[in-house]
């Protein structure tokens, strides 16, 4: 599924109904298809990318406390410094390395 891009078609409908942003603050999958971020309460929209994703820091390693702990803090700096010139930054960085979000 991952291969075909089928995996993202929740997203694109979260997306779609403005649940999420293009950028955002790190998601997590709460079940298939529906996404939050640990800054809900800050009223902060997810992203499909975020600042965690372009420093690969996206909650995946042996020990998912330090992993989880990384995401949030990148989306602490997210919020911190939003701008428009800083969620170009993020989303010209995603383009240039020619990574997705899994």
């Amino acid at each position: 599924m991952r291969h075909s891009g089928i995996n993202k078609l929740p997203l694109l409908l979260n997306l779609l109904r403005g649940e999420i942003s293009i950028v955002g603050s790190h998601l997590f999958m709460a079940a298939p298809g529906k996404a939050f971020s640990p800054l809900d309460l800050h009223e902060v929209k997810p992203g499909i990318i975020s600042w965690a994703h372009v420093n690969d820091d996206h909650g995946e390693s042996a020990d998912a406390a330090k992993s989880i702990y990384r995401c949030i803090k990148c989306d602490l700096y997210y919020v911190e410094h939003y701008s428009l010139s800083f969620d170009m930054a993020i989303l010209f960085r995603t383009i240039l390395s020619g990574s997705t979000y899994s």
